[in-house]
């Protein structure tokens, strides 16, 4: 007679390992990349650089609601800045 078939039991997570693994660097960086494209666009559809800080700073607060803050809370006011720093505009003739 065959013998059934169990299954190990699966590690137990804890709020550490996930709490670390939301934090790490490389997942921090691609929410920092995330915040600058949203403030990109919102920029580009003609929205004001307080209203993009405003919404921007709201979605992190939502996100990361009941229990958290955001690890990237204090950095949207400037992530949102570099968006909206003064550049050099687009060159559409070549030049030598």
């Amino acid at each position: 007679m065959p013998t059934p078939k169990t299954r190990a039991p699966r590690p137990e997570k804890t709020s550490t390992s996930t709490e670390s693994a939301r934090s790490s660097p490389r997942n921090l960086e691609i929410r920092r990349r995330e915040i600058s494209e949203r403030a990109g666009l919102l920029r580009r559809l003609g929205y004001s650089k307080s209203e993009v800080l405003t919404r921007l700073r709201g979605y992190q607060d939502w996100e990361y609601e009941p229990f958290h803050k955001s690890p990237l809370a204090g950095e949207v006011a400037a992530l949102v800045e570099a968006v909206f720093a003064s550049t050099k505009g687009r060159v559409t003739t070549l030049q030598p």
